[in-house]
């Protein structure tokens, strides 16, 4: 069985990668958001994404990449 374990202790996705570097200035999140389109340009590059939260849908865009997890 494999496990994510540090100092003895079960890890979880959040715990492993997100909690080191949570504080990190270009990076985002967004709770019970729902990406529902990737917005693309004329050269086809992705420029950002639009989500659906809070009953709202919302385009937001990136400077540098554009990641869909």
């Amino acid at each position: 069985m494999m496990a994510t374990i540090k100092h003895g202790e079960r890890q979880n996705t959040a715990k492993s990668y997100l909690v080191p570097i949570r504080d990190r200035k270009n990076l985002h999140l967004l709770r019970g958001a729902y990406a529902t389109k990737i917005l693309i340009n004329k050269q086809k590059q992705a420029y950002g994404v639009t989500v659906y939260v809070n009953n709202f849908f919302i385009n937001i865009t990136a400077s540098k990449e554009v990641i869909i997890s």
